[in-house]
């Protein structure tokens, strides 16, 4: 078990200096008590993945072809992993590429065409972290379309090291260097060359307003988080993007995953963020806001907006759950 700086009324009643200066324990049924409440009726499913790992919460599945979330935002992918697509006037950003090239093919470059768009457009591709589920196609939109590619130093040196791993490891899915667990590249997964690299504090310009990105280290060495501009019916809201959620990896720095996950969630209390995204369809539960949002009324609520209370929880449930699993027993 860990121990608690400080119990959480000790920042209404300073009064109590003495008692508030001794230690609490802080448990693992205490955190997920604590993940159940922020959950609230809304994000249940949250709390099942992350607090009850192996546990599996029913979501509705998601419609078969690329759809618009925002007027400038497109979900392209399926249950297991997800690209964003951000649109920028004359141009395209995406968010990380799938995991092959076929991927690539089928659910970004098809997904577009579907929705009557060029994807010789696509200007950018910024891979949130360097797993191969996630750059896997942007070798391909760097061919195609002489796309950036942009990631995190950390990561351009991760997934460089993936390179040469199926030739040394042919019949592994993972291997462990220097106590971090790596997955061997899959049939049709190529590294893309090295464009850009995105540090902490940077932005890109689109029409809608900046892309702010920042270092959140946890899931991999160089994951990036983002807070984004999306807009509905000529009105501009923040999304926010924690770019890697799974902490149950061997060799994950929870210690420095809980960090980075406390300073995005107060970097978005700060913006203002009300939307929350992720590259995991069941991390941001996709599925279920699909379903709400294709019954949605002419300007009625839309489901992706969950007010910053709403997102504020949504961080919550997550870092509540990691704090379990931390001081689990």
């Amino acid at each position: 078990m860990k121990t608690l700086k400080k119990r959480k009324w000790c920042r209404l009643l300073p009064a109590l200096t003495i008692f508030c200066s001794l230690p609490v324990m802080a448990t693992q049924d205490w955190w997920q008590t604590e993940a159940e409440r922020a959950a609230g009726d809304d994000l249940v499913p949250l709390y099942h993945k992350y607090c009850k790992t192996g546990e599996r919460q029913f979501q509705p599945e998601l419609p078969a072809n690329a759809f618009y979330v925002f007027d400038n935002l497109i979900f392209l992918g399926y249950e297991r992993w997800n690209s964003w697509a951000l649109l920028n006037n004359e141009q395209i950003i995406i968010f990380d590429a799938m995991e092959t090239e076929k991927e690539a093919r089928k659910y970004i470059i098809d997904g577009l065409v579907s929705l009557g768009l060029e994807p010789s457009k696509i200007s950018h591709v910024v891979i949130m972290h360097g797993h191969g589920d996630h750059f896997g196609g942007a070798a391909l939109l760097q061919r195609l379309f002489n796309a950036e590619v942009m990631a995190s130093e950390a990561d351009w040196q991760l997934m460089d090291v993936t390179r040469t791993l199926k030739e040394r490891y042919p019949d592994q899915e993972h291997v462990i260097i220097d106590g971090v667990r790596i997955k061997v590249p899959v049939a049709g997964q190529t590294v893309p060359e090295k464009n850009r690299v995105i540090s902490d504090g940077s932005s890109l310009y689109t029409i809608a307003g900046d892309i702010l990105f920042y270092l959140t280290p946890g899931h991999t060495a160089g994951t990036l988080s983002a807070i984004l501009p999306v807009t509905d019916s000529n009105k501009t809201y923040l999304a926010g993007f924690f770019g890697g959620t799974g902490f149950t990896a061997p060799g994950t720095p929870l210690d420095v995953f809980l960090s980075s996950l406390n300073r995005f969630k107060s970097l978005t209390a700060d913006k203002e963020v009300v939307v929350p995204l992720s590259n995991h369809p069941t991390s941001d539960l996709t599925g279920l806001r699909a379903k709400q949002l294709s019954g949605r009324k002419k300007n009625g609520p839309h489901p992706f907006l969950l007010g910053q209370e709403g997102y504020q929880r949504f961080l919550s449930v997550f870092s509540s759950c990691l704090s379990s699993y931390i001081n689990k027993e």
